[in-house]
């Protein structure tokens, strides 16, 4: 792999610069810089790598001067690891880091690619103050999947803005066709999500990875649900199947690890697929205020998915805003604002903002969960 390097970065690392090669597939031949993140003292800077003919983009961080020492490592392991984030067939990765057995490092004369680099990193550096939120990361735990995200934006191409890409699409397509394996290969469920709200019924159906913890569930349950994701939640397992268990204390919790008391488990790295097997009853609760209780249900199974997820297959009925106060609240705002003369109709209305009663022709339609 041939990896051109910015003077920061060559003279950082300490790293002997070759002539550059012209005939290098394009799957091999990257750009890296060394950015420096936070605009203080603090020493956690951050490694950004790009392919240089799809955009992209693998960053890790935090970086140490000292650690570029094993760059070989560290790139490869995050190329690897960033491409299993975005759900890439594993047998796929396997193929090319295989084919990753040394690297070349050269200086970098490409002012255009430099210039995507500057960008790529641009974006990423507010991902890091996001994810990590000006905290210094306990024990130093290097996050080398942390550029991910960066990858689903539209982008300049080598053609300049005449060339618009989509990195991550590119790059797969290109890997993909290099060795002739699919790009996606893995279990997927397909879930039935139902939120009861006495007058009628929001329903989302889904498409996740089989893989995917409670905690990566959640956060698609937040977004198909248009929730803001501004309470505590949990999950709820019944062994047995009942209407009333939504009233009756579940044979398992799965709970925050703000909220743990003994009581449950903390959620953490635990499987959807091996409890959606095993209990016949699940629930999503959000906001123990309001109580929005989301009935889980697996549809079924699918044991070799060859399309991108979580996937959203079908929304029907708007989610209540958030604070409402739970279904008799919502009952009450929706009745308030169907009557324009009622006393309060103005009031609520004001409080509901942009909230309607009604999906989106957008909000309908399936499309891709972007985490």
């Amino acid at each position: 792999m041939q990896i051109a390097l910015t003077q920061k970065l060559a003279t950082g690392s300490g790293k002997t610069l070759s002539p550059a090669q012209e005939n290098v597939h394009p799957l091999f031949d990257w750009t890296a810089n060394w950015v420096k993140v936070w605009a203080n003292s603090r020493t956690e800077d951050m490694l950004i790598v790009l392919n240089n003919s799809t955009r992209f983009v693998v960053a890790i961080y935090p970086i140490k001067k000292k650690e570029l020492k094993q760059m070989d490592s560290i790139i490869k392991d995050a190329i690897a690891n960033t491409l299993l984030r975005i759900n890439v067939n594993p047998e796929l990765v396997t193929a090319y880091m295989e084919q990753i057995d040394s690297f070349t490092y050269v200086k970098n004369s490409n002012r255009k690619i430099s210039g995507y680099l500057t960008q790529a990193a641009n974006e990423v550096v507010y991902e890091v103050y996001d994810v990590f939120d000006g905290i210094k990361a306990s024990g130093h735990v290097i996050d080398d999947t942390v550029g991910y995200r960066f990858n689903y934006l539209v982008v300049n191409g080598p053609g300049g803005s005449s060339n618009p890409v989509c990195p991550y699409e590119t790059f797969l397509a290109a890997l993909s066709s290099h060795y002739g394996i699919q790009a996606y290969n893995y279990q997927a469920l397909e879930l039935l999500v139902t939120l009861d709200l006495g007058i009628y019924q929001a329903v989302r159906r889904l498409i996740v990875p089989a893989q995917y913890t409670f905690a990566q569930l959640h956060d698609v349950l937040q977004s198909a649900f248009s929730w803001k994701n501004s309470h505590l939640h949990d999950f709820s397992f019944y062994l047995k199947k009942s209407a009333k268990n939504k009233y009756k204390r579940p044979d398992l919790s799965l709970v925050m690890p703000a909220i743990y008391e003994g009581y449950g488990e903390v959620i953490d790295k635990q499987q959807v697929s091996d409890y959606l097997s095993k209990y016949k009853q699940v629930y999503y609760t959000y906001d123990f205020g309001d109580n929005w209780q989301h009935e889980i249900k697996l549809v079924r199974t699918i044991e070799n998915y060859h399309q991108e997820s979580p996937y959203l297959l079908e929304a029907i009925g708007q989610t209540p805003p958030e604070d409402v106060g739970g279904v008799p609240g919502f009952i009450e705002f929706s009745q308030i604002l169907a009557d324009s003369n009622h006393p309060e109709y103005q009031s609520t209305e004001k409080w509901a903002g942009y909230w309607r009663p009604v999906l989106n022709d957008w909000e309908k339609r399936p499309r891709m969960i972007r985490l």
